[in-house]
């Protein structure tokens, strides 16, 4: 009887039950490797991206306070470096949140380190330099935070 009892509920119950798990289950573990398959390197290119676009705002910055401290430097210069700095800062301004604490930070010393870099405003060095520092500081954060979300998408 017990032998009975067993063939004829308990495996196909188990079975069922088998079944029903591998129905369930596997596309919904499929569905997360997947998405980590997908979203990290999205995520990766997104901060690779957000890290030339600050380099190159600061760089730029570095090279228009260079050419106002130069006499006689052609003013369509200058206005053509401005012109590539005031890009740099809208891709950034677009590629974070400012509901991010961090990436509010970073969107404004951003802005301050552009207001800086205005024709008609006079060069002031230590100004500029600790809007570069903040500007890099800030930057540095974001990136810590978001390779630290990428590492955790691993495990």
């Amino acid at each position: 009887m017990d032998t009975q009892v067993l063939t004829t509920y308990i495996i196909p119950v188990g079975s069922l039950v088998v079944a029903l798990a591998a129905v369930f289950v596997g596309p919904w573990v499929s569905m997360r490797i997947a998405r980590k398959q997908t979203v990290l390197p999205l995520r990766r290119e997104w901060i690779e991206d957000l890290r030339r676009e600050t380099a190159g705002l600061i760089s730029e910055a570095n090279y228009f306070i260079s050419m106002r401290m130069i006499e006689g430097s052609d003013i369509r210069d200058v206005l053509e470096c401005q012109k590539r700095s005031n890009l740099s800062v809208a891709k950034i301004r677009l590629m974070v949140n400012p509901d991010v604490d961090s990436h509010a930070k970073l969107i404004k010393s951003v802005l301050c380190l552009s207001d800086l870099l205005r024709p008609e405003r006079a060069v002031n060095l230590e100004e500029f330099a600790t809007a570069v520092l903040n500007a890099e500081n800030a930057a540095r954060e974001v990136f810590i935070q978001e390779w630290a979300k990428v590492k955790n998408w691993r495990n």
